[in-house]
C-alpha cells in the first residue's frame, strides 16, 4: 500500500511539474498498449491492411470485404511456413500483464475443403520474423497460441492470448504460419481475423491470476450460458454443446444451480473453453468438477493444454463417469513451465453424452504447506529414538524438552566422538535450497561441542558441510 501511495504521489508531482513547465496547449502522446487499425476497416480490399506488415511481400494477408465479425472488412490470412503473414509492433508498459483478444473464422468448414492449415498468434521480440528456430524470433513470456482450420464450425469465435511484458517496451504481435502445406485457395484453409483488442494491468498489482494462495484461478458454472465453450468438428461428425436446465437433467444434482452443460460426442469429439486462463509456473493445482454420463461405460478424458485442441498437454486424465449419479471429480496436477492454458474434455468412445457443471481450479494449499514441512522423521524425539541410530555414547530420552514433552540426551562419550544419525535418508530435489534447524543445551558445566555432517551418496556434500557449535547452558537454536 505504501509503495502504491508513493507511486501515486510521484505521478501527481510529475503532473504538477508538467503543468508548470509546459506551455498551455494539447500534448499528443502515443498510448502504450494500442493496436492500430485493429478492426481492419482502413485499407483497400485485396491489399495489406494499413498499419500492418508481412514478412514476405508475395505472401501477404489482405483486406477481405465479403465477411467481417463486425463492420465491413476483416483480414484474410495468407500462408507462409513459420513466417509472419500479418504483424504489428505495439508499444507496451514494462512489467504489465497484457491480454489480447481477436475474432477468427475458418473458411474451411468440412474435411473435403483442402489441407488443414495451422497458424499461431503471439507476442514476440521485435527482431522476430516468425516462430522458426534460427530466425532470431523469441516469444515474450509465453509461447504463441495456435489456430487451426480443422476445428471450427465456420462461425466467428473469439480467442484470447495473455503475456507479461517484462522489461520490454515494444512487442511484435503477429500471426504466423505454423505448419507446412501445399498451395491452397481461400476456401481451402484460410482464416479470417477481425477486431483485435489489447488491455493490460501492472503484473505486481495482480495481473497474473492465481497469485493468491487458495483462490480459484478458473471457475465455470454455466449459469450465464456457454460463453466461450464449444465442441470441435470431425470427419465422422461434429460434437455439440448446449445449456440444459436443472429440471431437464436425467439425474438431479443438488449442487447444480439452474443450468449445466450437455456435451454430445459423435466420434471422439472434444469440447473446450476457447478462452485461456493463467497459471503460475511450477505450481500444484486441484481441478474439481461435477459430471454425469448419459449412458453406461462411456469414458472421457479431462484435458488441460497449451492450445485449444490440446496437442501439448499439461493434464490428461481418463475416467468413466457414472450414468446413475453425479460424481465430483478431483484431480491434482502441476503447471510445469506453462502459464497460459485451456481446459476441456474429450470423449473416449465413438458416441457419448456427458453433463458437466461446477468447474473450479485452485492452488493446492496442502501441497504448498507440505513444501515447508519438516522432512526429518521424529526430529522432536517424541517417539523416543525411532528413526535414529546412536553410537559411542550413553543416550536417554528426557523430559527437559525445548518444545513438546521429550528430548534426546547424550552423555559418556566413548572414543573420539558420539554419533546421532538419521536411520532413513531424506529425499531432496536438485537445485532446491534446504534449511536445517535444531536446538541444543548443555546439562553440565563441562565444555561440549558438536559437528553437523550432511552426507549425500555416502560422501560429504560439497561446500560447507559441517559446523562446530559450542553447546550452551540454556536452549539455543542453530541454523544451517
Amino acid at each position: 500500500m505504501q509503495a502504491k501511495l508513493r507511486r501515486a504521489l510521484a505521478i501527481l508531482a510529475a503532473l504538477a511539474m508538467l503543468c508548470t513547465l509546459l506551455p498551455v496547449g494539447i500534448v499528443s502522446v502515443a498510448a502504450a498498449g494500442t493496436i492500430a487499425n485493429a478492426d481492419f476497416e482502413t485499407g483497400s480490399v485485396g491489399s495489406l491492411p494499413t498499419d500492418w506488415k508481412a514478412y514476405d511481400s508475395t505472401k501477404q494477408s489482405y483486406i477481405y470485404a465479403d465477411d467481417a465479425q463486425s463492420g465491413s472488412q476483416s483480414a484474410l490470412l495468407a500462408w507462409r511456413n513459420q513466417r509472419f503473414v500479418l504483424y504489428q509492433d505495439v508499444a507496451v508498459e514494462q512489467n504489465y500483464t497484457y491480454t489480447v483478444s481477436f475474432w477468427y473464422r475458418s473458411l474451411r468448414t468440412s474435411s473435403s475443403q483442402g489441407t488443414v492449415v495451422n497458424y499461431t498468434f503471439g507476442a514476440y521480440n521485435t527482431s522476430s520474423k516468425g516462430n522458426v528456430v534460427g530466425s532470431g524470433g523469441t516469444y515474450i513470456d509465453t509461447a504463441a497460441t495456435e489456430i487451426t482450420t480443422d476445428y471450427h464450425t465456420g462461425s466467428w469465435a473469439q480467442m484470447t492470448y495473455t503475456f507479461d511484458s517484462g522489461s520490454n517496451t515494444t512487442v511484435r504481435l503477429g500471426f504466423a504460419g505454423a505448419s507446412s502445406s501445399s498451395t491452397f485457395t481461400a476456401d481451402q484453409g484460410h482464416i479470417l481475423v477481425d477486431n483485435l483488442t489489447i488491455s493490460g494491468v501492472p503484473t505486481e498489482d495482480g495481473g497474473e491470476d492465481g497469485d493468491t494462495v487458495g483462490e480459484a484461478v478458473y471457475t465455470y458454472d454455466y449459469e450465464n450460458g456457454l460463453g466461450t465453450w464449444s465442441a470441435n468438428t470431425g470427419s465422422s461428425g461434429d460434437g455439440t454443446v448446449e445449456i440444459v436446465n436443472a429440471a431437464d437433467l436425467p439425474v438431479a444434482n443438488d449442487a447444480c444451480g439452474d443450468k449445466a452443460m450437455k456435451f454430445v460426442s459423435v466420434y471422439y469429439n472434444f469440447c473446450v473453453d476457447s478462452a485461456p486462463f493463467r497459471l503460475e509456473r511450477d505450481t500444484d493445482y486441484i481441478l474439481t468438477y461435477d459430471i454425469l454420463s448419459g449412458s453406461t461405460g462411456r469414458p472421457v478424458k479431462t484435458l488441460i493444454g497449451t492450445n485449444s485442441w490440446f496437442s501439448t498437454q499439461v493434464l490428461n486424465s481418463s475416467a468413466t463417469p457414472s450414468a446413475t449419479e453425479w460424481q465430483t471429480v478431483s484431480i491434482e496436477f502441476n503447471s510445469g513451465s506453462n502459464t497460459t492454458v485451456y481446459f476441456g474434455w474429450q470423449a473416449q468412445w465413438d458416441t457419448g453424452t456427458y453433463y458437466v457443471d461446477n468447474i473450479s481450479i485452485t492452488k493446492n494449499i496442502e501441497s504448498e504447506e507440505d513444501e515447508n514441512a519438516n522432512l526429518v522423521l521424529n526430529g522432536s524425539f517424541e517417539e523416543n529414538t525411532s528413526n535414529w541410530t546412536l553410537k559411542n555414547c550413553t543416550h536417554s530420552i528426557v523430559t527437559d524438552a525445548q518444545e513438546g514433552e521429550k528430548a534426546l540426551q547424550i552423555s559418556n562419550i566413548t572414543g573420539q566422538y558420539a554419533e546421532a544419525a538419521l536411520s532413513n535418508a531424506i529425499s531432496t530435489t536438485p537445485g532446491n535450497i534446504y534449511t536445517i534447524k535444531w536446538w541444543s543445551k548443555r546439562v553440565s558445566d563441562d565444555t561440549a561441542a558438536f559437528n553437523l555432517y550432511i552426507i549425500g551418496s555416502h560422501t560429504k556434500v560439497s561446500g560447507q558441510n559441517w559446523m562446530n557449535k559450542a553447546a550452551s547452558a540454556g536452549w539455543v537454536e542453530h541454523e544451517y
